[in-house]
């Protein structure tokens, strides 16, 4: 069963899907957001009428949708292994609950794929997607000074250094 395939789409209608759990347990400071009743509500029509909801699709949606083939081919050449397309699969403990995984490499190994635009992958690749920038001079090596980019993470509050030359590493831990 392809994803996107009609009896894709019948064996998920319905179903909390793995991709849309955030929205089940999405709270405001007054109770549930308009995301979780919105989503509540569109299990219950799917249910109800057995068709599925029609769900909007960005031209970036539509761009990691046509990549995906060529994501997960380059994905088995690089780490030389066979990736198995999944279908929808139910969870095994409760009921109308389940998830599409992009694939399957072996019984311990799943992979989702994900082919963003330009700016969101630098961003994920530079460690931004949740921090602050803050411009910094690092000492680096200890006989030369370069510019380096330091970001500290909203949540732990520890900050990273980075330079294009060297990984990232820790230079404060939290308070």
């Amino acid at each position: 069963m392809k994803q996107g395939s009609p009896e894709w789409f019948a064996a998920r209608l319905g179903c909390v899907t793995a991709s849309r759990v955030a929205d089940v347990i999405a709270m405001t400071k007054n109770g549930p957001s308009e995301r979780r009743n919105t989503y509540l509500y569109q299990l219950v029509a799917e249910r109800l009428t057995g068709l599925p909801t029609e769900t909007f699709v960005s031209d970036d949606m539509q761009r990691g949708i046509d990549m995906e083939a060529e994501a997960r081919t380059l994905y088995e050449l690089r780490a030389d292994a066979f990736v198995f397309e999944m279908p929808f699969v139910p969870h095994p403990k409760i009921p109308k609950c389940g998830a599409s995984p992009d694939g399957k490499v072996n019984a311990d190994l799943l992979i989702e794929i994900k082919c963003p635009n330009t700016a969101t992958h630098l961003d994920t690749l530079l460690g931004f997607a949740d921090s602050v920038r803050i411009l910094a001079i690092c000492d680096v090596d200890r006989e030369r000074r370069e510019s380096a980019t330091a970001r500290v993470n909203r949540t732990s509050g520890r900050m990273i250094r980075t330079t294009p030359s060297q990984p990232a590493k820790w230079v404060s831990s939290p308070a």
